[in-house]
């Protein structure tokens, strides 16, 4: 009886952006970055070559042990790129994206606290009202998971209260203004911010602040402090009525005394303008009327 010859060949697998390994996720201009190309069965070479706001030239690679691995010069131009690959017989893909940034930017983004200010009240119950400014210096990675952590002491310097505060993501090259109040149980004297952050390379979910101007104001006899304003919808998509607006509250000399937050009115279409209207309660304190600096953070429907 003749042997039985058995040969097996492993099934071809259509390329994903699982395959495509870059060795950074964020690049300087101008520079090599390393990619490998997994899980190749059927492939016997790849053609790889970066690509987003600008293109590299095309690298030709042999498939060895079921993998591509070649080193790419990514463009001068900065932004978000990937790496497409293709592979004869396993398809094309593209890689996870990962960024380029200038020569002298950051390899991390930021989130700087570059001003703070509070004031309190204590008359039914002691409360601090703040207001935070919180900066990411890169202009082009994006400051996601952020994370502040404030803390009020007393003349005596004994800490009377903590307070945490979490930021979605600043966008590249922008501010936050993070407000609130909290029961601290006596008069704090001071107040410290710290603030940690993680890099994020994808910036299509960071949309900026935009700075509004031409807010209303009004202090009543009662010490009631009403901010109201209208917005333009410069955007192509639909503003949802969630949308936040933030502002920080200046004294006479310009330090922050505290802050406030609110929703618009309703959506707001491309083009359409809308409002929103807030109001301060009595037991802020205030006696004169301070100013308001004002930051919407846009959500789309």
């Amino acid at each position: 009886m003749a042997g039985l010859s058995i040969s097996a060949t492993a099934p071809a697998t259509a390329l994903s952006s699982y395959n495509i390994k870059v060795a950074k996720e964020v690049v300087r201009v101008n520079t090599k970055v390393a990619v490998v190309v997994e899980s190749l069965y059927s492939a016997k070479n790849c053609r790889l070559r970066v690509v987003g706001p600008a293109k590299s030239k095309t690298v030709k690679k042999k498939v060895r042990n079921s993998a591509a691995r070649a080193k790419i010069r990514v463009p001068k131009v900065p932004g978000q790129y990937r790496v497409r690959a293709a592979c004869r017989g396993s398809g094309t893909a593209l890689s996870e994206p990962f960024a380029v940034v200038a020569a002298t930017s950051p390899e991390r983004a930021s989130c700087d606290v570059v001003e703070m200010g509070f004031s309190a009240v204590d008359e039914d119950r002691t409360e601090a009202l703040y207001g935070v400014i919180v900066r990411n210096a890169s202009p082009e990675l994006v400051a996601d998971d952020v994370e502040l952590a404030l803390t009020f002491t007393n003349a005596a310097g004994a800490v009377i209260r903590t307070e945490s505060e979490n930021v979605r993501n600043i966008a590249p090259g922008s501010d936050v203004f993070v407000t609130g109040e909290t029961s601290t149980g006596e008069v704090p004297a001071s107040m410290t911010v710290q603030a940690k952050c993680t890099t994020e390379t994808d910036t299509t979910e960071a949309v900026p602040g935009v700075v509004v101007g031409g807010v209303t104001r009004d202090l009543d006899s009662g010490g009631d402090f009403y901010w109201q304003g209208q917005f333009s919808n410069s955007f192509d998509q639909t503003l949802d009525s969630n949308s936040r607006v933030v502002a920080i509250f200046r004294d006479a000399n310009g330090r922050i005394v505290g802050g406030d937050s609110t929703s618009l009115d309703s959506f707001i279409t491309p083009g359409a303008t809308g409002t929103w209207n807030a109001w301060a309660c009595c037991y802020l304190g205030f006696t004169s009327l301070p100013s308001v600096q004002v930051m919407i953070f846009p959500r789309f429907e």
